[in-house]
């Protein structure tokens, strides 16, 4: 008797509702006068998972209420929790029957509202109004900016008197700390660039000096103030940035014949030869294994055009982005004459002591540590604008291509010369060919990206071939510090002449 009346009495619910038990969904059933709010479109009501396959639901007649048989909804009260029965005192359940699962009808969405701004007409609006002023002006490429009597170098934190000889408060005195700066060495990070400095320092002369006034670009001088290292972070925005600051830098201290904004250059500076720019670090190698030492004879973007493309002022335009034939041709016969042993070893390193030295005075140090780079590939690098699929790489969180595509893309590009994979080189390019400095560009391989994407060489190893670069480039400028003092009649720097103790 209790299964009939509990029958009765959802037939009788679901009668007043005014919907057959055949058109309602098992999950509004036994609702009441809130059943008919499942044929509304389910943005009006609260959102339900999908109900499981089911044919009959078992309901405890003895601790369910029929109103809230046979499932319970957010929109009411929860059942009393049915109490545990024992099998010969178990109440008995009600079967009811319910139609298939049918879902609710798809809620109406609104029209999206009208766009706020008509792309098209607004493409029509410019290509009616008059173009932006033609860039072409009497004024070279790398003509020195106007500026205010104090230029605040935001990003290395330096402020320096446009005109060293008036009087300004508040200002560093650049030409006192870069006056006699010859050679810049850029690095990525500012830990390879105190290391760079501390490889090129001289207890005599003071070693190093730390001017790094932020926390974006670190700046120090060493070998007495001859040698400026800065790092440039990743990417052409980054190394871009830096290298305006201090070209800057560097006129306003009349460093390396270049005069300042509006002051000419005494007789001591002009008689030192341009500054010269060097930049150092890693890369991936394309056909060359890992361990190669890359210079670079010429920069391609990732089509492998040798330009970089710019927008100024809203005019797309494009510089060549080339290295000084003479300085690579002269780093590359130092370069090869050390690591093929034709060379003198790199000068001495560290702080003067035998511990700090190239070994200590091991003779086998030379082999372990100067020599760690086992050959030099001169070649085209091209830079690019990411590390991952940028560079072919299908270790990302991304892929767009596949394995066939990436082998053909790296074989075309080492095909067309390409031997090195970095993220700078361009803007240093074009930037030093824009203003007329010297550069070179010396980069260590760290894999073979025809091999694969991810750098598997133990940490020692990459601190091995990251010394031996640091040990080359040091020997390098110091040779040219030699010959500039040579050339000017006086007598060699300390650094130059102090390599007791080198490898």
């Amino acid at each position: 008797m209790l299964q009939v009346a509990v029958a009765a009495d959802l037939a009788t619910r679901l009668s007043e509702t005014g919907v057959s038990s055949a058109s309602v969904p098992w999950w509004s059933a036994g609702r009441g006068a809130h059943a008919g709010d499942f044929d509304k479109p389910p943005c009006a009501v609260p959102a339900l998972p999908a109900p499981p396959s089911l044919t009959h639901l078992h309901v405890c007649a003895a601790c369910t209420p029929p109103r809230y048989r046979p499932l319970q909804t957010p929109r009411l009260p929860p059942p009393v929790a049915c109490p545990p029965h024992s099998v010969a005192t178990r109440p008995p359940f009600v079967t009811v029957a319910t139609p298939p699962f049918r879902p609710p009808p798809p809620c109406p969405r609104p029209p999206l509202p009208p766009p706020r701004h008509d792309g098209a007409k607004l493409l029509a609006a410019a290509d009616a109004r008059s173009p932006p002023p033609a860039l072409a002006s009497p004024l070279p490429s790398g003509t020195p900016c106007p500026t205010a009597a104090v230029d605040v170098l935001f990003h290395l934190g330096l402020r320096v008197a446009r005109n060293p000889g008036a009087a300004a408060t508040d200002t560093d005195d650049v030409a006192a700390l870069f006056g006699r700066v010859t050679h810049a060495v850029l690095c990525g990070s500012a830990s390879r660039a105190r290391a760079l400095a501390a490889a090129f320092a001289d207890d005599a002369a003071g070693g190093v000096t730390d001017v790094t006034r932020t926390d974006r670009y670190a700046l120090f001088l060493s070998a007495g103030g001859r040698v400026a290292v800065a790092s440039h972070g990743i990417g052409r925005p980054s190394v871009g940035i830096v290298l305006h600051e201090l070209t800057k830098l560097f006129r306003y201290a009349r460093a390396g014949g270049v005069d300042g904004a509006t002051a000419a250059a005494s007789a001591a500076t002009a008689a030192l030869p341009p500054v010269t720019y060097y930049r150092v670090g890693t890369c991936g190698g394309v056909g060359v294994e890992a361990g190669t030492l890359v210079l670079t004879r010429n920069v391609v973007d990732g089509r492998l055009r040798g330009e970089v493309g710019t927008t100024v002022l809203g005019v797309s335009r494009t510089e060549a982005a080339v290295l000084d034939p003479a300085t690579v041709a002269s780093l590359t016969a130092y370069a090869r004459g050390v690591v093929g042993g034709k060379a003198p070893p790199p000068p001495s390193l560290g702080d003067g002591g035998g511990a700090g030295r190239c070994g200590g005075g091991d003779p086998t140090a030379h082999a372990r540590h100067c020599a760690a780079l086992h050959q030099v590939v001169v070649g085209t690098t091209a830079t690019l604008d990411g590390f991952y699929e940028e560079q072919g790489r299908m270790d990302g969180a991304s892929c767009s291509f596949d394995e066939a595509q990436r082998a053909a893309w790296l074989r075309h590009a080492h095909e067309a010369g390409v031997r090195n994979f970095e993220m700078e080189g361009l803007e240093f390019a074009a930037f030093t060919h824009r203003h007329g400095i010297p550069a070179a560009m010396a980069c260590v391989a760290l894999l073979n990206r025809l091999n694969g994407d991810q750098v598997t060489s133990p940490p020692d190893q990459l601190a091995a071939w990251e010394d031996s670069l640091i040990r080359l480039i040091v020997g390098y400028v110091q040779q040219r510090l030699e010959g500039e003092s040579t050339a000017a009649g006086g007598r060699p720097h300390a650094a130059v002449t102090n390599r007791g103790g080198a490898c």
